[in-house]
């Protein structure tokens, strides 16, 4: 997965992606509460993928963080609708009262497709948090 996140997000690290990789491994073996999410098509190609965590914020409500999307150019609208289809139904199996989806500051389309199903931008933070009703 790391050379497909490399691609898109050259300033990941191999130690970096390492580092959350095993954490991520280690709060989905213990809790099942962390995880990554790969999209491939019929050939065991990558089309997309994203990692995701689930935190618990003051007063107990619980938040989906979805990090490290990757969403290709080539036929990134059928791509980014997967991922969001998944993202959602990790919010309401995990019962999440909000999500949070981090993308670099150069992902205008990824930001627009997010934001065009209804996620808000918060001030200048690159992520995005949507109350789930």
């Amino acid at each position: 997965m790391f050379p497909v996140l490399a691609q898109v997000l050259p300033s990941l690290t191999l130690k970096d992606w390492t580092v959350s990789a095993a954490r991520i491994i280690r709060r989905s073996e213990a809790d099942g509460k962390a995880g990554a999410i790969v999209i491939e098509n019929d050939n065991a190609t990558i089309r997309g993928c994203f990692i995701y965590e689930i935190e618990t914020q003051a007063g107990g409500k619980r938040r989906l963080v979805v990090r490290h999307v990757v969403i290709p150019p080539l036929g990134q609208t059928m791509v980014a609708k997967v991922i969001h289809a998944a993202v959602e139904d990790i919010a309401r199996t995990q019962a999440c009262d909000f999500v949070h989806v981090e993308l670099p500051t150069d992902a205008a389309w990824e930001t627009d497709f997010f934001i065009g199903h209804g996620h808000q931008v918060l001030g200048i933070d690159i992520g995005h948090t949507t109350p789930l009703s």
